[in-house]
C-alpha cells in the first residue's frame, strides 16, 4: 500500500508542469487562499517557536498545499487517451476521439490493422471496453516485432472480415485505463467492403464487315470495372468473334491501345465475301460478325487514413 502511495504521489509530482497549465484561475485563487489561512495559522501556533521550526513548518503546509492542488486539478482533468499512429505510418491523433478510416477493403477475408494506443504522459495499462460488429480487438504490450519498446505506447490489433456492405459502414472500438471508470478513447473505423475479384463481360451486338475483299471500319469493345472501389485488371482479358468471322481469320482482333486500369478494350474488324460480288452471285458480300470481351479486375484496398474525430 505504501508503495502504491509513493508512486502515485511520484507521478502526480512528475506530471505537475502540464497539471498547472489545466488548472483554472479558479483553482490557484482557491489554493492561493488555504495556503494563506494556513500559514496564518502554522504562525499562530508556532508563534513561540524558533525561526527554524516556523519555517519548516511553512515549507511543510507549502508541499501539501501544492499536492492537494495537483490532486483536486488531476481529478478534474479528462483522460488524454490518444491514438498516435497507424504501424509503418507517420501521423498522430490526440484528445478522446479518432476516426480509422479504411477506404474500400477486399469483403469475406481477414483484415488486420495496428496501431499505437496511449494515455499521455502516463504508462498504465489499456483495456478494451467494447467493440462493434464485425470488429474484434485487443491490447498487447508496448513492443514492436523487434523487441523494442514503441514511442507510441501499446498496440491496439483491429481484426474483421466482413460480407460486401451497402455503402460505407462504421463500427467503433473504445479503449480505457483498466479500472477507470473514465471515458477513455473511442476510435471509429470505417469502411466500404466490397467483393474481389469482379469478373465483367461485355458484347458488342451485330456488327457490319467490309464489303467483297474490303474490311470494316475498326470497332472498339471494353468491359468495364466496377464503379465503386479502386479495381484495376488482374490477368489478360480474353476476346472473341462469333457470326461470320472468328478473331484473327479474315479479320483482326487485338488489344486496345492507350485504355486504362479501370476497362479492358480490343479492337477488330472484319473482312467481307469477296466470292459474293459477282454479278450473278446470290450470296451476301457483307456480313455480321459480334465482339465478345471477357475481364477480371481486382480491388486496391486503400491506404488506411488515421484523422481526429468529426464530431
Amino acid at each position: 500500500m505504501e508503495k502504491n502511495t509513493m508512486e502515485w504521489l511520484t507521478a502526480l509530482i512528475k506530471h505537475a508542469p502540464e497539471i498547472l497549465k489545466a488548472a483554472s484561475a479558479n483553482d490557484l485563487a482557491l489554493a492561493a487562499f488555504f495556503f494563506l489561512v494556513g500559514a496564518v495559522l502554522v504562525f499562530a501556533l508556532l508563534r513561540k517557536a524558533k525561526s527554524v521550526v516556523k519555517l519548516t513548518a511553512i515549507i511543510i503546509w507549502f508541499g501539501a498545499s501544492l499536492v492537494a492542488l495537483l490532486y483536486f486539478v488531476h481529478q478534474k482533468m479528462p483522460e488524454a487517451s490518444y491514438v498516435t499512429r497507424i504501424l509503418g505510418q507517420d501521423t498522430e491523433v490526440k484528445g478522446r476521439s479518432a476516426d480509422l478510416d479504411l477506404g474500400y477493403v477486399v469483403a469475406d477475408v481477414p483484415h488486420e490493422y495496428r496501431l499505437n494506443v496511449r494515455v499521455e504522459s502516463d504508462a498504465e495499462t489499456l483495456e478494451i471496453r467494447g467493440t462493434d460488429a464485425p470488429l474484434d480487438a485487443e491490447i498487447s504490450g508496448a513492443t514492436n516485432g523487434e523487441g523494442k519498446v514503441t514511442d507510441g505506447g501499446q498496440i491496439l490489433t483491429i481484426n474483421f472480415t466482413s460480407p460486401v456492405t451497402d455503402g460505407r459502414q462504421t463500427s467503433i472500438v473504445r479503449v480505457s485505463k483498466a479500472g477507470s471508470k473514465g471515458p477513455g478513447l473511442t476510435l471509429r473505423v470505417f469502411y466500404t467492403a466490397l467483393k474481389s475479384p469482379v469478373s465483367a463481360h461485355a458484347d458488342s451486338g451485330p456488327k457490319p464487315s467490309g464489303r467483297g475483299q474490303d474490311s470494316s471500319q475498326n470497332y472498339t469493345l471494353c468491359a468495364e470495372a466496377p464503379a465503386q472501389g479502386d479495381y484495376q485488371i488482374d490477368g489478360q482479358p480474353k476476346y472473341s468473334l462469333t457470326g461470320d468471322r472468328t478473331c484473327n481469320a479474315y479479320s483482326q482482333c487485338a488489344p486496345a491501345p492507350g485504355t486504362s486500369a479501370r476497362e479492358a478494350c480490343f479492337v477488330f474488324n472484319m473482312q467481307g465475301h469477296s466470292e459474293c460480288t459477282a454479278l450473278l452471285s446470290r450470296c451476301e458480300a457483307t456480313r455480321n460478325s459480334e465482339g465478345h470481351i471477357d475481364a477480371t479486375f481486382k480491388l486496391v484496398p486503400s491506404p488506411p487514413r488515421l484523422i481526429a474525430a468529426a464530431g
